[in-house]
């Protein structure tokens, strides 16, 4: 079956109106996972730094801008002449290839439709974590360019479900219920070596390893390379599955920092993520955190 009417054939089966999708695997059993996980307590932050730029549908508005106001206070209300306080206003866009940011349920789109048949016209439309408490779950942890004794993965040949299935079970583990997968492609040092992800092939997830994540049960993917970009694979086939099942994705992780801290490339930690809650946001951009 090709990969379209497969999708669809997913999406059919999608409960209509649920708008929690995978984050529904979510529980206490993966919280004390979660917790089991830990071993040294190091704090591993996964998002990239906020930077100016364009926006992604080439508008107007800018992908990222904070400015920052100084008011000096009354007296009475603050200690005297001199005291102020500092502000802000920001605005962020939070999608594209370079804000880590959280997929929320109403941001891929197929036939008109969101994911659980809700109508992109629907201005109403819940995302996928306003009404939820954030994420703390055990993540499994797969640095794909080491198992391959590369700097990053290549592009000609994206991870397969069979590479992540021999990576867990070289190391001893299996996917739980809520469990979240947590890839590292190398992505810090494909771009450090001049390289950009807007090119015309870019590494990543394909056709394949799609295929694979429909039949796990996690509860989100945290990637730093995206879809694979090529003539081969169908484009956004991961991010498809955010469609069809709900399939909650956390784009653009920063690893430079996990593989100066981490000694194995595959292990288990906590994972915490915290989205604000914003009724009928597409997303959110977040600084994901994992506890070693």
């Amino acid at each position: 079956m090709n990969y379209l009417d497969w999708i669809r054939n997913l999406g059919a089966s999608a409960p209509h109106g649920d708008r929690l999708g995978s984050l529904r695997r979510l529980g206490a059993d993966g919280r004390l996972r979660a917790i089991a996980a830990i071993r040294t307590g190091d704090l591993i932050p996964l998002g990239r730094e906020l930077v100016a730029g364009k926006s992604i549908r080439g508008d107007s508005n800018p992908a990222f801008e904070v400015r920052t106001f100084y008011s000096e206070e009354p007296v009475g209300t603050w200690p005297g002449p001199g005291s102020g306080t500092g502000t802000d206003h920001l605005r962020i866009d939070c999608h594209g290839i370079g804000v880590t940011h959280i997929d929320a349920l109403n941001h891929t789109a197929l036939d008109h439709t969101w994911y659980g048949g809700v109508s992109v016209r629907d201005q109403e439309v819940s995302s996928s974590w306003e009404q939820g408490d954030g994420v703390l779950t055990r993540g499994l942890y797969l640095d794909l360019a080491r198992l391959r004794d590369r700097p990053w993965v290549d592009a000609a040949l994206p991870v397969t479900g069979a590479e992540i299935a021999r990576a867990l079970e070289g190391a001893g583990l299996s996917i739980e219920e809520g469990d979240a997968l947590v890839l590292n492609m190398g992505r810090d040092r494909f771009e450090a070596a001049g390289n950009t992800m807007a090119g015309s092939a870019r590494p990543g997830l394909g056709e394949d390893a799609a295929r694979w994540l429909a039949d796990r049960p996690i509860s989100l993917l945290c990637w730093d390379f995206l879809d694979a970009k090529n003539n081969v694979d169908p484009p956004a086939c991961v991010h498809l599955l955010n469609w069809a099942q709900g399939l909650v994705l956390v784009d653009n992780c920063d690893f430079a920092k996990a593989r100066s801290v981490l000694d194995d490339p595959v292990r288990s930690l906590a994972l915490v993520v915290a989205p604000l809650r914003m009724r009928g946001a597409t997303g959110c951009a977040v600084n994901p955190m994992m506890i070693a």
